[in-house]
């Protein structure tokens, strides 16, 4: 099995100090929101994850086991190779390598002349939130392979937003006359308790919003209370030491270390007003450690700090 390095992995955990002056610059109204966000945030070490990926192919090994089955198939989703999938692909690929070597890997993409029904479909990611993009993958499985298959899951960390949302994609494929393919979820942290719901009420969250009125700085958006519950509810307080989960998936600006005071909330009201980007410059104390970020173009799609190792790599390992 491929030796991991953990020396090549920088610390990411919370910046003590930046936390300290972060609240400091904070407004008074949002500090106690500030603190309670803080103390609940959820930091995932590689050793941790790996932890709970070896969990999830161990379960796939005795799937596999139970139905007597010696091949699987990894779907190649768009951008593999740049991607959390591909990223997990390897690691999940190396250790199935290393407990089961007469295992046989296959990867796919649209071509499914080799698979058989009851044959095993995989698919890898990091973690699934909102459980979109992964329906999108599973019907193309519907949609492409004619064969009745079991589609598994391999994901360390999930949702339980995120299951029920593949699970319902498989109800309603029944009544679009596709394939009955059989669902099946990993082994996984779920990841439920680390929802923002459960930490704030919807006083606090409107507050907290009232400071992140233009989210996305790549495209001005208008401030409006669908934008509202597509940003806060549903997001978690959780960020993994190889990435920092997009605006979807967490609150990115202020962990990215946007202050949340009337001087930014200026920044925010002037940059909708003139549609510049680039030259008003925000107050940024970044919270997580060893990160720094652009105090002017700051883009919460795709955050570039912890850095993500599969990003535009050929060897996707750290």
């Amino acid at each position: 099995m491929e030796t991991y390095n953990i020396d090549k992995l920088g610390d990411y955990q919370l910046n003590k100090q930046n936390i300290k002056k972060f609240i400091k610059e904070s407004d008074d109204e949002v500090k106690p929101i500030v603190r309670k966000i803080i103390k609940n945030t959820k930091y995932i070490k590689f050793t941790e994850f790996m932890k709970e990926l070896y969990k999830s192919v161990n379960d796939l090994l005795k799937c596999l086991k139970k139905n007597k089955k010696q091949v699987i198939y990894v779907y190649r989703t768009k951008e593999f190779d740049n991607k959390s999938n591909g990223w997990i692909y390897k690691y999940s690929r190396d250790m199935i390598n290393f407990l089961e070597p007469n295992i046989k890997i296959n990867l796919i993409d649209k071509e499914f002349k080799n698979v058989n029904n009851d044959d095993f479909i995989i698919f890898t990611d990091d973690c699934i939130y909102t459980g979109n993009q992964m329906r999108t993958n599973v019907r193309e499985i519907n949609q492409w392979c004619k064969k009745k298959v079991k589609i598994f899951i391999l994901c360390p960390f999930m949702a339980s937003d995120g299951i029920n949302t593949l699970k319902d994609s498989i109800k309603n494929i029944k009544y679009e006359n596709f394939n009955n393919n059989e669902l099946i979820i990993s082994k996984h942290k779920n990841i439920d308790k680390y929802m923002i719901d459960n930490f704030l009420n919807l006083k606090e969250m409107k507050l907290l919003k009232s400071y992140y009125g233009n989210l996305d700085l790549d495209v001005i958006i208008n401030d409006d209370d669908d934008i509202y519950y597509t940003i806060f509810y549903g997001n978690y307080l959780l960020y993994f030491n190889h990435k920092l989960g997009d605006y979807l998936s967490t609150i990115s600006l202020f962990y990215m270390g946007v202050v949340p005071n009337k001087y930014n909330k200026k920044i925010f009201e002037k940059r909708v007003e003139i549609g510049w980007k680039g030259l008003l410059k925000f107050q940024v104390i970044p919270l997580i450690s060893n990160c720094g970020y652009n105090e002017t173009n700051i883009n919460v799609n795709r955050p570039v700090c912890p850095p993500q190792p599969y990003k535009s790599c050929k060897k996707c390992y750290i």
